[in-house]
């Protein structure tokens, strides 16, 4: 196990890494996983129970 990078061995703290170095190189982009929210009308992936501004709800 390397010991100098522990980011290295968590998948969790490569992706906090990541995250934190693109919001300082680029404060403006929005993140990838914000995409689908952002898309009128197209559903999140894998979430049925959300639903999107103009799909009524399934009662």
């Amino acid at each position: 196990m390397n010991t100098e990078n522990p980011a290295r061995s968590d998948p969790l703290l490569v992706l906090t890494e990541i995250d934190r170095l693109r919001k300082r190189h680029y404060p403006l982009v929005t993140p990838p996983l914000a995409a689908p929210r952002l898309s009128a009308g197209v559903p999140l992936q894998g979430r049925p129970d959300q639903q999107t501004a103009h799909t009524p709800p399934k009662d």
